[in-house]
């Protein structure tokens, strides 16, 4: 969704000149760091411990390093064009192939436990293609159905091919497709969805697993840089009543990305004024409405993504209320960024990741004192702005990148 065509690129320095990340600084790469390296210290910590993310940590750092300092500019410049499609296409089908290989193993629980996230989606959204209400049924683990109305539609196309886990293959494909047409160049877009899957494990383990939070994260990322651009006066008008509608379904997938909104909103009126960014969160926000209060409405009391949503609620022990006062705190957090320049799509993102991320970090903190250690448990939900985050780095990072020497002149 976005920007412009994807053009050819001679000069890397005319790719660097777009966006709102800091020039000449780290902060961007600090910012992919944390981005990509935090979702994934609660998948290493289970596997490898504490020492196991410290390894992590430090060698991952240590190649991203490596990958700005060197390795970037010299397989930018090695990539032709023409490759692109061809090397996009192979990493796609490579996805394709893992999932389909190691999504049954995991399941079996061959590989240390799979999750029971694909299973809530195939029961959850059959059961509403018969027409029949979404959450009465649990998992095999004795879990209620967690994902809101919209993440069941969006998935339906899946479950009807009987493999919800390739909608994650989906939609990094999609992933792929809009950062080359946001960044202007396919090349760092390939180089981008390479870096997320080399050192985010996260990422992996959610295509292992099936779990539907990598293809919640980037539908929404998605739609929402769809939503915003498309208020431009020249779009038409078909393309900003769809993008916004399916925004608003794609809210409509877990609760937390409803503090986007605001953002949302502070950059279709930084775009296109006030007025016009009123019309586009009323029909984002009718939308959400239209595709979950009738399901709600059908049987309130069994509506368990009301029961599942409040995470932060176990931790009432460490921290009373904790359940509402993170999600105040998180909201407040929305609206004074909101209130800051989000008219470039890179401080969107860049905003819309914090937002995210607060919460993530409440929980790691809470739950690390709750049993006196480190401990990066709910680190697992840092996949809900792993995308946001990188993304909105990556134009630093290329600068950065260029300013380091690793591209010949």
């Amino acid at each position: 969704p976005g920007c412009a065509r994807s053009v050819k690129q001679s000069n890397p320095v005319r790719v660097m000149k777009r966006g709102g990340a800091l020039s000449g600084s780290i902060w961007p790469a600090a910012g992919l760091a944390l981005s990509l390296f935090v979702p994934s210290t609660a998948v290493i910590q289970r596997y490898m411990g504490l020492g196991g993310v410290v390894v992590y940590l430090i060698a991952a750092s240590l190649l991203l390093a490596l990958a700005i300092a060197v390795l970037y500019g010299s397989v930018w410049q090695r990539i032709k064009e023409h490759w692109v499609p061809w090397l996009a296409a192979l990493t796609i089908i490579l996805i394709l192939l893992f999932v389909l290989l190691m999504f049954p193993l995991a399941n079996s629980g061959r590989l240390g436990g799979g999750s029971d996230g694909d299973e809530a989606l195939m029961i959850a959204a059959t059961d509403l293609l018969q027409g029949k209400f979404p959450y009465y049924q649990q998992t095999y683990l004795g879990n209620p159905i967690s994902p809101l109305p919209g993440s069941l539609i969006l998935a339906a196309p899946f479950v009807l091919l009987g493999n919800v886990a390739v909608q994650n293959v989906f939609w990094l494909a999609a992933f792929y497709w809009a950062s080359g047409r946001f960044l202007r160049d396919r090349r760092q877009a390939l180089l981008l969805l390479w870096t997320t899957l080399l050192l985010s494990p996260a990422i992996l383990q959610q295509l292992a697993t099936g779990g539907d939070y990598l293809a919640n994260s980037i539908y929404v990322l998605l739609f929402a840089m769809w939503a915003i651009h498309t208020r431009q006066a020249a779009v038409p008008t078909w393309q900003k009543l769809l993008s916004a509608v399916l925004l608003g379904a794609a809210l409509s997938s877990r609760a937390n990305f409803l503090l986007i909104l605001p953002l949302v909103f502070a950059a279709i009126t930084a775009r296109a004024g006030w007025k016009e960014a009123l019309k586009a969160t009323a029909i984002i926000v009718l939308s959400f409405g239209l595709v979950t209060l009738p399901i709600y409405l059908w049987h309130p009391a069994a509506f368990s993504p009301l029961h599942t949503s409040n995470e932060l609620g176990q931790f009432r022990d460490v921290l009373p209320a904790a359940g509402s006062v993170i999600p105040f705190l998180s909201a407040l957090l929305a609206l004074a960024l909101a209130l800051r320049d989000n008219g470039r799509l890179t401080r969107f993102l860049a905003h819309a990741a914090l937002v995210q991320a607060f919460p993530v970090f409440c929980g790691i903190l809470l739950t690390s004192m709750r049993v006196g250690a480190l401990n990066f448990s709910f680190a697992r939900f840092g996949i809900f702005f792993l995308f946001f985050g990188a993304l909105a780095a990556w134009p630093g990072v290329w600068r950065l990148a260029e300013k380091a020497g690793s591209f010949s002149t």
